[in-house]
């Protein structure tokens, strides 16, 4: 399954938050009991946020995921593989020049990969 799959068909019970700074912008999010088919709708939400996913844990199965304002990444694709690690989508992102950020396996063998380009800075 990837990013591009969405099935609002499971019920879920997330758990989220948002921490925000004086000026009410958000910094950080953090989602935990997310199903594979609700983690584009909470990854999408932040990337509306200016957020980019920067930590992935697992637990029963289920997905928990922190998303910051302050990473440093200028894009980032993911995938949900039912198989632990779908090397090809590892190696096409490679040579689009996405790196792995951030990984993640469960107890059925699923994976969570994240890939991220790093934004480029230029000196005025």
């Amino acid at each position: 399954m990837n990013s591009r799959i969405d099935d609002h068909t499971v019920k879920e019970n997330v758990k989220e938050n948002e921490v925000e700074d004086d000026e009410g912008l958000t910094l950080y999010s953090y989602h935990y009991n997310v199903t594979d088919a609700r983690l584009r709708q909470h990854v999408e939400k932040g990337n509306e946020d200016g957020l980019y996913i920067s930590c992935v844990a697992s637990g029963s199965n289920l997905w928990a995921l922190i998303m910051d304002a302050r990473t440093g990444f200028g894009s980032q694709v993911y995938e949900v593989s039912p198989v632990f690690l779908h090397k090809e989508w590892i190696m096409e992102q490679w040579e689009k020049n996405f790196y792995i950020s951030s990984i993640v396996g469960t107890t059925n063998g699923s994976s969570l990969v994240v890939m991220s380009k790093v934004r480029e800075f230029k000196r005025g």
